[in-house]
């Protein structure tokens, strides 16, 4: 049963990034991502269903349009394979069909947010909503509003200090705004203790990335995506939290 388990998560979760690389790519073009069907960005052919089965039929036509031959761009098998494993962590540790769901749909979400931070510096407000919702409804489940609340404050209040105080005193971004709405839904999720210290810890991250490229020579005003960071951060404190059994936080509770 864990096996079959974990095949439909993976199945589960593919289909999903299949829909995640759509969001992505026609986002970014201001593309309706509901019509025209899926089609071949060279020929302009509509593809049928077989060339549509997420990560198989990548593999099966070679990385090729069917029709046309042209080279399909990786990144839509790329995604379609991290939302399968997305599905196989969430279903790894959630204890019911609802919670499984609901943080399925969460880092599927904050997945599809990094995958198009990285590509585009472009945050798709869909995938802010539906992580929100997950949040949301994934807290009152838990009952615990309050933490939820002091969650959402802290995790939009910190970055939109950082970018205001930023603005002022070198009268240009150092955060972009996409990266504030993601910390709303991070906040929802993991509450005040926990939130800080996805920020923390994505802060830390972002930092150490960003002195490693100025050593190899990338220019201190080239913008790097930082959603990636915040993501592999709640993947972190996510991970650990459950393996452990335990908050991971660091600032007690008590202090608040």
């Amino acid at each position: 049963m864990i096996i079959a388990g974990i095949f439909l998560s993976f199945i589960w979760g593919t289909i999903w990034g299949s829909f995640g690389s759509t969001i992505v790519y026609r986002t970014n073009r201001g593309m309706s991502i509901v019509k025209p069907p899926s089609l071949c960005p060279n020929c302009g052919k509509i593809l049928p269903w077989r060339h549509k089965i997420p990560i198989l039929s990548y593999v099966v036509l070679g990385g090729k349009c069917g029709f046309c031959g042209a080279k399909i761009n990786p990144f839509y098998i790329i995604t379609e394979f991290l939302s399968g494993i997305t599905g196989v962590f969430a279903f790894i540790f959630s204890d019911s069909t609802l919670s499984f769901l609901l943080n399925f749909f969460f880092l599927w979400s904050l997945l599809i947010l990094t995958i198009s931070d990285i590509m585009y510096l472009h945050i798709p407000v869909l995938n802010i909503v539906i992580a929100t919702a997950s949040a949301v409804v994934y807290q009152m489940v838990q009952g615990d509003y309050k933490d939820m609340i002091w969650g959402m404050l802290i995790g939009v209040s910190i970055p939109l200090v950082i970018l205001l105080l930023y603005k002022f005193l070198r009268k240009k971004e150092g955060i972009g705004e996409g990266d504030i709405l993601v910390m709303f839904p991070v906040g929802a999720y993991f509450g005040f203790s926990e939130t800080l210290t996805i920020f923390i810890l994505s802060t830390l991250l972002g930092g150490f990335v960003s002195l490693i490229l100025l050593i190899l020579g990338k220019s201190r005003e080239s913008m790097i995506p930082f959603v990636p960071f915040i993501f592999i951060s709640v993947i972190l404190v996510f991970l650990l939290e459950r393996l452990y059994l335990t908050d991971l936080r660091f600032v007690p509770r008590f202090l608040w």
